[in-house]
């Protein structure tokens, strides 16, 4: 993601409480926690950005409604290369399903891969929730 793009905001509540999610127009970049309270995108949010932080709360709210649902949004997370790999690899663990760091480890595995890095990589992850790094014990 360029440093330079606008992003924009809205703060949703949730059952882990107030979510802020970050888009650009065409793309989440960041989910964070602990937001105060729930407060629509800005006035001058582009009607881009508007639809898909509205498709983000929609998809979010489908799924604490029902854990097994499966997000369908453009991401865009900042990261490392390996970063990238060990969030790859948690969009690819199923709904009511889990992987050790051991084996998200042997899965990226160019060269030897520490499951402590992934640990690391999951603690790193901006967009957690849609980006399921509860998936990883």
């Amino acid at each position: 993601m360029s440093k330079n793009r606008a992003t924009y905001s809205l703060t949703l509540p949730s059952p882990l409480g107030s979510l802020t999610v970050t888009a650009t127009p065409a793309t989440i970049v960041k989910l964070d926690w602990g937001g105060r309270g729930a407060k629509p995108a800005p006035l001058d949010t582009p009607a881009e950005a508007q639809a898909l932080l509205a498709e983000a709360a929609r998809q979010l709210d489908a799924y604490f409604q029902d854990g097994t649902f499966r997000f369908d949004l453009p991401l865009e997370p900042a990261g490392t290369e390996f970063q990238q790999a060990v969030w790859d690899f948690m969009l690819a663990i199923p709904a009511g399903r889990t992987r050790s760091y051991g084996e998200a480890a042997t899965a990226i595995g160019s060269g030897v891969v520490d499951s402590r890095a992934v640990g690391s990589a999951c603690g790193a992850n901006p967009i957690p929730v849609i980006i399921p790094c509860h998936r990883i014990l």
